[in-house]
């Protein structure tokens, strides 16, 4: 499932705004600019064995694809707080999560207390889209090398090669995930 697909999917825009209290046109831009972060962060995070270890884990266990096939389970309490568990395993702290939300706001317009209800969810459904793009398991069952470089391309697939943050607002996306290097 590609990024266009998934901020262009009613369904899952239309849960968003119910469960955020947003506007459609909202939730779709802030699907738009948290999701290529989302992504982002679950890239770099896999660049890492501790890191891709967590991620492997987590993407096994959680059932993420539910979030992507049901989009109504986005309104309950356990999408926010399996959309935490990846957020500390992608972004380390609270503090990294707020910049990411904040820098999403700016380049989308968007409320930062919209954004900040959104990440969580934005991480399930980037977990969810990365879990049916590997619904095979293929990529689970590699070495870890390979299982890394595999969810990597699975990512980058699932951004269509092309990523809605290109150019200095890339780099400033990058200087915030420079942090969690740094925690």
């Amino acid at each position: 499932m590609k990024l266009d697909r998934l901020v262009s999917n009613a369904s899952v825009v239309n849960e968003l705004a119910r469960t955020t209290g947003a506007g459609a046109a909202e939730a779709r831009a802030g699907l738009k600019s948290l999701l290529p972060a989302v992504c982002r962060a679950l890239e770099r995070s896999a660049t890492s064995p501790q890191g891709l270890e967590r991620m492997l884990r987590t993407l096994v266990a959680g059932g993420f694809e539910r979030y992507v096939d049901s989009p109504d389970l986005l309104g309950g309490p356990a999408a926010r707080a399996d959309g935490d568990v990846v957020l500390g395993d992608v972004l380390g702290t609270k503090e990294v999560s707020r910049r990411v939300a904040s820098h999403a706001s700016e380049s989308s317009g968007l409320d930062e207390a919209l954004s900040k209800k959104l990440l969580p969810l934005v991480a399930c459904i980037a977990m969810g889209a990365l879990g049916k793009r590997s619904a095979s398991g293929a990529a689970l069952r590699l070495p870890v090398a390979e299982a890394g470089d595999a969810l990597g391309s699975l990512l980058r697939e699932i951004l269509g090669e092309r990523s809605e943050t290109v150019g200095t607002e890339s780099d400033a996306l990058d200087g915030i995930l420079d942090f969690v290097d740094e925690t």
